[in-house]
């Protein structure tokens, strides 16, 4: 399956309808070297709240894996990430994992909007305009490869799920052996998400491999 731009097709998270009206797929760019700055409208526009350009924050899907290969972009890497990352994410490419990574020559913000068993789906802003485009694990690996790394992948997070600790609330890679915790699988989890109801404590690692 070739990538795609779709430039008729909408999709709904959390009640907001993408495209966004002002912002169509094939339009104006938001402005040269601007993706960042769009896809935290959008993520804003989706969710009230904003991201900062940190890795490893609270709401960093990806805040315990390791730097260098471990967040290589790969598509075994691609897949294993976009797999458990909620619709509405906020996805950041760059080759600095710094704050501060505006020395990257190769760095891009995306939203994810759809995803299946052989790829996904983005809304971003280029230097040529608005798309909305679909990849498969492999074509995102091979495009992006000169990116080098996920830095981070933002996520809602609710204010309960903000106030634990990261052995209270396990990412990607996270392992804790605290028995108390309450565990649901991650379909569960991403439909508490896109609802608004508050995220439980700890989401179980070995079901992370469901598709939504």
């Amino acid at each position: 399956m070739p990538s795609r731009a779709m430039a008729a097709e909408t999709y709904e998270i959390n009640g907001v309808t993408l495209p966004l009206e002002k912002w169509p797929s094939g339009g104006r760019s938001y402005g040269r070297n601007k993706c960042w700055a769009f896809a935290s409208m959008v993520y804003k526009t989706l969710w009230g709240c904003g991201v900062s350009n940190s890795r490893g924050t609270e709401n960093d899907l990806l805040r315990c894996v390791g730097t260098g290969s471990d967040r290589a972009i790969t598509a075994e890497n691609t897949r294993r990430f976009i797999e458990m990352t909620p619709l509405g994410s906020h996805i950041r490419l760059s080759q600095i994992l710094s704050s501060d990574d505006n020395r990257a020559r190769n760095k891009h913000s995306q939203i994810l909007i759809q995803k299946d068993e052989n790829g996904f789906t983005v809304y971003e802003s280029v230097n040529s305009g608005v798309r909305i485009i679909y990849r498969t694990w492999a074509e995102y690996a091979n495009h992006y490869k000169k990116f080098k790394y996920f830095k981070y992948i933002k996520y809602p997070v609710s204010n309960e799920s903000k106030e634990q600790t990261e052995e209270e609330f396990a990412p990607l890679g996270a392992e804790t052996s605290v028995s108390t915790h309450r565990f649901v699988d991650f379909e569960s989890w991403c439909n508490q998400i896109l609802v608004g109801k508050d995220l439980p404590v700890v989401l179980q690692t070995d079901s992370l491999s469901v598709n939504i």
